[in-house]
């Protein structure tokens, strides 16, 4: 089952590589904590002149782990990434050309490619951010949808739902979830909230980052918000916990 733990995630990712992309918009920081509520690690959101977004994601020391870029040629859903992971080594590509996705893994000195058919219904691995930004309208809780995900570094597509499930807190909360009931059996779904602003504050899933070599991704709670502060001093913040009732 290890292709779709994989996914969740990411996401985000990896999600969570999952904010809107908006030129000068201003950075935001995610902090995610396991189920005791420790930090286990920090993303930092840019974004650049370009219209490129680019992903930072932190020890609670600011030892950098990944390094994410992602690029939006096509659809808002289809983004190039280009994705270094420096604690386990491991670069992977994707990279869109007309209606082909193709794929590069790079890890222990041996290179893996693939191709995948890239249509509207697929979601290319954190553009499910921008998909649910811009089917707002049309998600609703009498609506599920079912899309493809190419997720980053798998060789296969994943089916997953994508349902909205009305509002809390002010929030408006999504949950993407296998569309196999068997693999739901064993993989947890991602929640989702949203402000008003189609702004992604919190989610709750799979992390898609691996803070020690050979560990196993664990569940994480991620809430999101602006900032524009010193990253080493909101580091020594959460280490110390003071930013709990803030992040």
């Amino acid at each position: 089952m290890r292709p779709f733990h994989c996914f969740i995630l990411l996401v985000t990712l990896a999600l969570l590589p999952m904010l809107s992309v908006a030129s000068g918009q201003q950075d935001i920081i995610g902090v995610a904590r396991d189920i005791d509520a420790q930090v286990q690690y920090i993303e930092h959101h840019q974004y650049l002149e370009s219209g490129e977004h680019q992903i930072n994601y932190y020890s609670p020391e600011l030892t950098l782990l990944v390094q994410k870029k992602l690029s939006y040629p096509g659809l808002p859903h289809h983004p190039n990434i280009v994705q270094s992971d420096l604690l386990n080594e491991i670069e992977i590509t994707m990279q869109s050309q007309e209606n082909t996705l193709s794929v590069k893994r790079e890890e222990d000195q041996e290179t893996n490619s693939w191709d995948f058919d890239l249509t509207p219904n697929v979601i290319v691995d954190a553009g499910f951010d921008r998909y649910i930004q811009n089917a707002w309208t049309e998600l609703s809780p009498s609506v599920t949808q079912t899309m493809k995900f190419a997720v980053a570094g798998q060789s296969r597509l994943i089916e997953m739902k994508i349902s909205d499930i009305g509002y809390e807190r002010d929030y408006r909360v999504f949950v993407i979830e296998p569309k196999n009931w068997l693999v739901r059996l064993v993989v947890p779904q991602i929640r989702l909230e949203y402000s008003a602003q189609k702004q992604l504050v919190r989610y709750e899933g799979l992390s898609n980052i691996r803070t020690s070599k050979g560990e196993k991704n664990g569940v994480v709670d991620i809430r999101f918000k602006p900032w524009d502060g010193n990253l080493t001093q909101l580091a020594s913040d959460i280490t110390w916990e003071n930013l709990v009732t803030r992040l």
